[in-house]
C-alpha cells in the first residue's frame, strides 16, 4: 500500500464550533420525531380506555410517576419549543430575519418564549394541582 504523507490533512470536527442556531436547527426536527412517539402512546392510552379500565390504570400508574411526570413536562417542553420554531419559520417564509443578527436575536426569543410557556403551564396545573 502506497501512501503519501505530503497529503493535506482535514481538520478534525472539533475544531468547529457549534453554534446555537444549528443546534437550535438540530433540535426542531427531534421534537417532530418526539411528536410521533408520543402519538404511539397517545393511541395506546385511547385503546386501553375503551378495553377497560385495568389496563388504562395500569397505563395511569406509569404516568403518575416521578418518571411519567418528566416524561410529561418533556413532551409539553418540545411541544412549545416546536411551536416557537414554526413560529419563526413562518417569519423567514415571509422573508425576514435573515440576516444573522436578528437569527441570533430570534432564535433566543423562541427559546425563551418556550420556556416562558412552559413554565406558565406549570404553574397553571400546579395552582390546579393536576401534576401533583
Amino acid at each position: 500500500m502506497n501512501t503519501r504523507n505530503n497529503r493535506p490533512i482535514p481538520p478534525n470536527l472539533h475544531i468547529y464550533l457549534l453554534t446555537f442556531l444549528a443546534l437550535l436547527s438540530v433540535i426542531h426536527p427531534s421534537t417532530g420525531i418526539i411528536f410521533s412517539l408520543i402519538a404511539f402512546l397517545m393511541i395506546w392510552m385511547l385503546a386501553a380506555t375503551v378495553i377497560d379500565t385495568e389496563s388504562y390504570e395500569s397505563i395511569q400508574v406509569h404516568f403518575s410517576s416521578w418518571y411519567g411526570k418528566i416524561f410529561l413536562i418533556g413532551f409539553i417542553l418540545s411541544c412549545y419549543t416546536n411551536f416557537c420554531n414554526y413560529i419563526r419559520n413562518l417569519f423567514w417564509d415571509v422573508g425576514v430575519s435573515f440576516e444573522l443578527e436578528t437569527a441570533a436575536k430570534s432564535e433566543k426569543i423562541s427559546i425563551a418564549a418556550s420556556i416562558i410557556l412552559i413554565v406558565l403551564n406549570l404553574v397553571n396545573s400546579l395552582q390546579r394541582r393536576i401534576i401533583l
